[in-house]
C-alpha cells in the first residue's frame, strides 16, 4: 500500500505546482503528514551553507541559486536551480555524518518549498519502497548533473545543457509535456544569455526536437526520445559548439 508520504512525493516530482497547489485532495495528504508548503519572496536565504540540516526542503516553484564560499567568503561556485530540487536530501542519507548543509541556497525569484524534518523524511525511507525509489531517483540525477557540470565540454556547450535541461524537466512527467518556466528564466538557470538560448532552441525547433504552443516549449514523447538520443550524440562526439 502506497504511504501518504509517497503519494506526496510521486505527485511532486511527476507534476507541476500550478496543478496541486489548489488540490484539495493534495492538500488532504499534506495535512495528514502534517506538512505544508512556505513561500519566501525573492532575495531570501533558504539555506544558509554550515547550518545544521534540520529539514530536507524541496523546492517545488521559483528559481533558486546554490552558492559555495571559500574560508575567506569568496564565492567559488554558483549554480541556478529550477524545480524541482531536493536540498539537504544528499548530506541527509550520506554515509558520513554531514549535519549540515555544504551550500548556500537564495531566492531569486519568489519560492515556493516543502519543508520535510530530516527524522521524518528518513523513517519513511526506511519504510517505504517508493519513497525509496523516488529519492534513489532524485539523487542519481544531482550526481549525474554534478559530473556533468565538472566535464569541461559541457560547461562550454550551450546545447548540451539546454538539452540536458529539457530531459530533466520532462523526465517522469506526461507528455505532451509544456515546460512552465519562460525562456528568460531558463536563460537564467542555464547561466547564458537570451540570445544564445534563442538561437539555440531555434536549431531545435528545425530538428524536430521540441514544439512550441503559446510561447513556451512543448515536448511531446517522441521528442522526448529525440532529445535523449541526441544528447548522447553530443557526448560521444566530444565537440564543444560556439555558443
Amino acid at each position: 500500500m502506497t504511504s501518504n508520504f509517497s503519494k506526496i512525493l510521486k505527485r511532486i516530482v511527476s507534476d507541476s505546482y500550478e496543478n496541486y497547489k489548489y488540490d484539495p485532495e493534495f492538500d488532504s495528504l499534506l495535512q495528514k503528514e502534517h506538512l505544508h508548503f512556505e513561500h519566501f519572496p525573492a532575495g531570501t536565504m533558504l539555506i544558509q551553507c554550515q547550518n545544521p540540516i534540520y529539514c530536507i526542503c524541496i523546492l517545488v516553484d521559483g528559481l533558486c541559486c546554490t552558492e559555495k564560499y571559500n574560508i575567506q567568503g569568496r564565492l567559488l561556485i554558483s549554480e541556478n536551480i529550477s524545480p524541482v530540487e531536493f536540498f539537504g536530501l544528499f548530506e541527509a542519507v550520506h554515509p558520513l555524518p554531514l549535519y549540515q548543509h555544504e551550500v548556500s541556497v537564495r531566492c531569486i525569484t519568489s519560492c515556493t518549498c516543502l519543508k520535510i524534518p530530516v527524522n521524518h523524511y528518513l523513517k519513511e525511507l526506511n519504510t517505504s519502497i517508493d519513497a525509496l525509489q523516488i529519492s534513489l531517483q532524485i539523487l542519481s540525477k544531482f550526481v549525474y548533473r554534478i559530473l556533468l557540470q565538472n566535464d569541461g565540454l559541457i560547461l562550454n556547450n550551450a546545447r548540451c545543457n539546454i538539452l540536458l535541461k529539457l530531459l530533466e524537466c520532462s523526465d517522469g512527467k506526461a507528455f505532451p509535456y509544456l515546460l512552465p518556466m519562460k525562456k528568460e528564466e531558463l536563460a537564467q538557470t542555464l547561466n547564458i544569455s537570451l540570445r544564445t538560448l534563442y538561437r539555440k532552441l531555434d536549431a531545435m525547433y528545425e530538428e524536430g526536437l521540441i514544439s512550441t504552443r503559446k510561447g513556451k516549449i512543448l515536448i511531446t514523447q517522441e521528442q522526448y526520445g529525440k532529445i535523449t538520443a541526441a544528447l548522447q550524440k553530443e557526448l560521444q562526439n566530444g565537440t564543444a559548439d560556439d555558443s
